[in-house]
């Protein structure tokens, strides 16, 4: 359904801005075939071995997607560099692949999951450090929006590292069935959350460089008129 919602939302965006829609409909795509992955496993190949580690990449597949394009729509919108945008999205697939690889495969021992708060906290400084910074540069409703959702962002990751911490192969503190409805609460959240703060602002799309309308940032604009104001009251 959001992933619905969000495609016929990313028809009416400006072509030159469309792109951002796409990745907004990404996340939620991701999310759907992560949905996919886990019912199946749940309720169909829960007794087999390679069907059930073909479901759990699917998950984790579309968990991937789904924060792509959550880091693609943030990056932009904060006016973040390619790298900075990558290191963040590094931290989080980064935490998503260390679980899956030590939950199923012998490659890496189940309790390094443990360490996925490290990774949250290293993921929150880029959020809230170099982004927020860089998004104080652009216009005060870019910084605004962004505000919105890096909040947004931390909740559902920390939703989702909890689970992880608490899940039957870590601490044990859960069932499996419990620590999938939680898990799906959270991303349901999370997806919906960011579409709705995203198509509902989807006018600082226009104030991104190579959207088209460049050079119409706001914050700047405002500058210069403020310049322009004193410098013809300094004449007068």
């Amino acid at each position: 359904m959001l992933t619905v919602l969000s495609f016929r939302a990313e028809r009416q965006l400006d072509k030159a801005v469309r792109r951002y829609g796409t990745a907004t409909t990404l996340s939620a795509a991701g999310m759907f075939l992560a949905y996919v992955g886990m019912t199946t496993i749940q309720f169909f190949f829960e007794q087999t071995g390679l069907p059930l580690l073909l479901m759990e990449l699917s998950r984790f597949i579309g968990y991937t997607l789904m924060w792509a394009g959550i880091v693609y729509v943030v990056s932009a919108i904060s006016g973040a560099k390619r790298q900075l945008s990558l290191a963040l999205f590094v931290t989080i697939a980064g935490q998503l692949w260390m679980t899956f690889l030590a939950w199923k495969t012998a490659f890496v021992p189940q309790h390094v999951v443990l360490i996925s708060p490290l990774l949250l906290v290293a993921g929150g400084y880029i959020l809230y450090g170099p982004v927020v910074a860089t998004a104080k540069k652009q216009s005060e409703r870019r910084l605004t929006v962004l505000n919105k959702l890096k909040h947004i962002m931390l909740l559902g990751w920390f939703g989702q590292v909890a689970t992880v911490v608490v899940h039957p192969s870590t601490l044990g503190l859960t069932t499996v069935f419990t620590d999938w409805v939680t898990i799906m609460y959270v991303e349901l959240l999370l997806v919906g959350a960011f579409i709705s703060i995203v198509y509902s602002n989807s006018v600082v799309f226009d104030q991104i460089p190579g959207s088209g309308t460049e050079g119409t940032d706001l914050k700047n604009t405002e500058q210069m008129t403020d310049h322009a104001g004193s410098q013809a009251g300094v004449q007068e």
